[in-house]
């Protein structure tokens, strides 16, 4: 009797083991499905489908030299995007009135659709970080790159995910000039965005750039188109060429909303 107790007991482990197993492979799987010979994946958008806005072309060659860099194979990299609520944690070795500069740039970046950015003061529930250190940063670079680095990481959709921005103080003469790169850095991190000399000096990205306390509107249309972009399907530059291609040479009659491209 003991013995048939202990078969049955086994006999269900093992089906609730089956069944559990089951359930964690359809939820790896879920989003993926083949239809006609063809891998349908992300709730049914196919690898060569896209939605957009409608950008304006005057601006396409200057948001293509924020957000590709070509790689020395001649490829390019692919469009990246937060995909999480950035929650920023400021090391409390950082000096106050930095500190208070800092939360008071976070609060007046403009509000952009998918991009959710605050301040946490609990360093558990960060998932960027910034953070003094007493090492040497980028000493021999251009004045600009000195004392300050920023990095990020992605998943393979190119989903930002974590995030980490540290300076070396003592490589700063001026506390103004820290937290003005501070910002700088930190908002070239929202998508990867290349720096420019020729840029106008209200501009975070400019090399040259003047603090003037609020965002610009150029800043502000990069923000804006970058995140419009922002697909389950990452964006590599062929692909942005044909989206431009397309969208330039289609009449649309939703001018205000997204729009859905098949390349």
């Amino acid at each position: 009797m003991n013995r048939l107790l202990l078969i049955l007991l086994l006999f269900n482990l093992n089906s609730l083991i089956a069944q559990k197993g089951d359930s964690i492979t359809q939820k790896l799987y879920q989003d993926y499905k083949f239809e006609k010979d063809s891998l349908f994946f992300f709730n049914g958008i196919t690898s060569n489908e896209f939605s957009a806005i409608i950008i304006p072309k005057k601006i396409e060659r200057q948001y293509s030299y924020h957000v590709f860099t070509e790689q020395n194979d001649g490829s390019y990299n692919k469009l990246l995007h937060w995909s999480v609520p950035i929650k920023i944690f400021l090391d409390k070795s950082i000096p106050e009135t930095i500190r208070e500069d800092f939360k008071q740039f976070v609060m007046f970046l403009p509000k952009i659709e998918r991009l959710s950015v605050s301040i946490v003061g609990n360093k558990n529930d960060a998932n960027y970080y910034i953070v003094p250190v007493s090492r040497p940063i980028n000493p021999t670079e251009d004045d600009f790159f000195k004392g300050i680095t920023s990095v990020t990481m992605a998943d393979d959709s190119e989903k930002l995910y974590f995030g980490r921005l540290t300076f070396n103080p003592n490589q700063f003469n001026n506390p103004v000039i820290l937290m003005t790169r501070l910002k700088q850095f930190f908002f070239s991190s929202l998508g990867n965005f290349n720096f420019s000399r020729s840029l106008n000096q209200n501009s975070l990205l400019a090399l040259n750039y003047m603090d003037t306390r609020t965002i610009s509107k150029y800043d502000y249309m990069l923000l804006f188109y970058h995140y419009s972009l922002y697909n389950k399907n990452p964006i590599g530059y062929p692909e942005y060429k044909k989206l431009m291609q397309k969208i330039n040479t289609t009449t649309f009659t939703n001018l205000n909303g997204r729009i859905n491209i098949k390349l």
